[in-house]
């Protein structure tokens, strides 16, 4: 069972793990009190599932409030002065638009700090050995995730904390939770690598929570971290992964979601209940079928063919450097890979019946080779979803099988077998969008190739040096808002004094 159902308060079937969370205040309610029964009964009242959990200090929306909610307790606040919105104290308040919004006092080393640090070394002490927490997922900022805030509020210049912030979290949950799977959520923000490296370095996973079918700053170039650039790193590494979806999209972009989650290899995914309740069955399924399983394990390989969905955008920033962003650039794969270039199977778009989700995108072959690289040896079983248009073709390995249709106009799959990892794909421009391969009997299982240990020492100490030198750009952004808001200031009694000479002069020419 790898698909987990967020937020999953109990009523949920045993088809699905359970996500919860709660907030800190309440978990916390004085100093060195703890009401554990919360997490508790929530565990109780999923016997049974796998169960995930999360600590919320910062909520978007909140019952009651007109916008973000600061879930610190209100006794980490006791002497320090700080603001109050309806009635409670909280860390900050920003402006966007006439509406204020709430935000923890994330600049605070010396209290705020050491109360979530010591809050959390408890909930580690309560429930690293607890059967019935599977996994954990952290993020000190909003919405449990590292970014201090978002659009269209500021930060109230809290960045250059923030961020030292999310790193002295995983440290924190790596002395809490030693035994427990605990993944970073590193989605946001330019620092997302350098926090994905730590977390790995702590023995922990790292977490997307923002799946889709592509986005326009999937990957980056040059000094531009990309969403999901961090997971590929994660792939490479052997570092576990795990994948969550993002807010509500249409069935068709559900659907292209699933190989884009799969591609990174994730060993958990979990949900929204608008995305398990819109996704047939078979979907659900093939996601799960493929989630938490290795070269070794999984019940077969594929590839989805297409390309970026957003061109390539450069820029120079205020630095001077080099930036630049793109959707992810070539196909989905999963232990099926094509290697021959794309200028023999061209990506076209909308390509077939209006209503099939293939048709958004695909490649039609000259001539395509793949590898698979499963563990299990040859044959394979091989299921190529193809446009029946009339008159297209495919043949397998220079021709030594022909492959057609009956022109229907459909999407339609061909079948044959093969007996090596590698062959080809030669046609007449036939469109295609999946190949998926199957081991005939599992073949033969030799292990696994060894892997090059990671030297996690000397990777603390680059990302030491690295968030060093980011603490600094941190600095001078804030450096640079305040600057920006004296200019304003003085914009701003300009004006006003320009307004009052020319009311003066307007009023003497009377």
């Amino acid at each position: 069972m790898t698909i987990y159902k967020m937020f999953d308060w109990g009523d949920a079937d045993a088809t699905y793990g359970a996500y919860g969370f709660d907030r800190w205040e309440r978990l916390n309610p004085a100093q060195g009190e703890y009401n554990w029964s919360i997490i508790d009964a929530w565990l109780d009242k999923n016997a049974g599932k796998p169960c995930a959990f999360s600590i919320a200090t910062h909520l978007s929306a909140m019952e009651g409030w007109p916008s973000f909610y600061d879930a610190t307790p209100t006794w980490v606040y006791a002497g320090m002065g700080r603001p109050e919105m309806k009635g409670r104290p909280v860390g900050k308040i920003v402006e966007a638009d006439g509406v204020q919004a709430a935000l923890p006092y994330y600049n605070d080393q010396n209290v705020w700090w050491a109360a979530l640090r010591d809050f959390t070394l408890a909930l580690g002490a309560r429930y690293d050995h607890d059967e019935r927490l599977n996994v954990v997922f952290f993020g000190p900022g909003l919405d449990m995730e590292n970014q201090p805030s978002k659009a269209p509020f500021g930060d109230g210049n809290q960045s250059y904390r923030f961020g030292q912030l999310c790193m002295a979290y995983s440290d924190w949950h790596k002395e809490a939770f030693p035994t427990k799977p605990a993944f970073c959520v590193c989605t946001t923000g330019q620092g997302r690598l350098l926090l994905a490296q730590r977390a790995a370095a702590n023995a922990q996973g790292v977490k997307h929570n923002g799946l889709q079918q592509d986005m326009d700053s999937w990957q980056g170039y040059d000094a531009f971290q990309g969403s999901w650039d961090y997971m590929a790193w994660a792939n490479e590494n052997n570092v576990p992964t795990w994948v969550e979806s993002a807010h509500w999209l249409s069935k068709e972009n559900m659907y292209w979601s699933i190989p884009a989650a799969l591609h990174y290899h994730p060993v958990g995914v979990d949900l929204h209940s608008g995305w398990i309740d819109a996704m047939p069955a078979e979907q659900l399924k093939f996601l799960s079928d493929h989630v938490g399983v290795t070269a070794q394990t999984a019940p077969d390989a594929f590839v989805v063919l297409r390309d970026s969905e957003y061109p390539k955008r450069a820029w120079t920033g205020s630095d001077g450097k080099a930036y630049g962003c793109s959707g992810h650039v070539g196909d989905w794969n999963f232990y099926l890979k094509r290697t021959s270039p794309d200028a023999d199977a061209p990506r076209f778009e909308d390509v077939g019946p209006a209503d099939a989700p293939e048709s958004r995108q695909c490649r039609r072959i000259t001539s395509a080779t793949f590898e698979i690289s499963l563990t299990a040896e040859g044959p394979y079983d091989v299921a190529i979803r193809w446009l029946d248009e009339p008159g297209h073709w495919l043949s397998l390995d220079g021709g030594a099988t022909m492959l057609a249709g009956t022109g229907s106009g459909q999407w339609d799959t061909l079948d044959v077998t093969v007996e090596d990892r590698r062959f080809t794909l030669t046609g007449d421009g036939a469109a295609v969008h999946m190949v998926r391969a199957v081991p005939v009997d599992g073949g033969g299982e030799p292990p696994e190739p060894p892997v090059d240990p990671v030297d996690w020492d000397a990777m603390l100490a680059q990302i030491d040096v690295a968030t060093d030198a980011l603490e600094r750009c941190y600095a001078e952004m804030s450096e640079a808002v305040e600057r920006l808001n004296v200019a304003e200031m003085k914009r701003r009694e300009a004006s006003e004094a320009l307004i009052a000479l020319k009311a003066m002069i307007e009023e003497e020419s009377e």
